[in-house]
């Protein structure tokens, strides 16, 4: 009975050492807003616009994010090289598609820029 009682409490105290490290200490975050901008002034322009972005990960789309006006975005991921990129509302704007290595207990401000034509 005492050393059932000893695992037991082992156990216990094991779990407590463990458990921690489960709680989502490995996760990094990644997080930004679109900017649309002009070709040929790429550094200004209208902040926060509404439309997608989409997270992906070895081709596959793992998660999307609407956007309002004035939104931003974030993505709680596992530590890995993901893909992300931007659709807007407004016709005739392209949006440049970024790639991120994400490091866990990280976070990752990134601005999607769109450009109208």
């Amino acid at each position: 009975m005492k050393i059932r009682t000893a695992l037991i409490a082992g156990s216990a105290v094991l779990a407590l050492l463990v458990l921690p490290g489960c709680g989502g200490r490995n996760v990094g975050v990644i997080q930004g807003f679109i900017l649309l901008s002009s070709e040929s002034s790429p550094l200004s322009g209208e902040r926060g616009i509404p439309g997608t972005v989409t997270v992906s990960r070895d081709g596959k789309d793992l998660d999307h994010k609407t956007l309002v006006l004035r939104g931003r975005y974030t993505f709680k991921l596992s530590p890995g090289k993901y893909h992300l990129t931007a659709k807007t509302a407004q016709a005739g704007t392209s949006c440049v598609a970024e790639d991120i290595n994400l490091d866990g207990g990280e976070t990752r401000e990134v601005i999607m820029h769109c450009y109208t034509k």
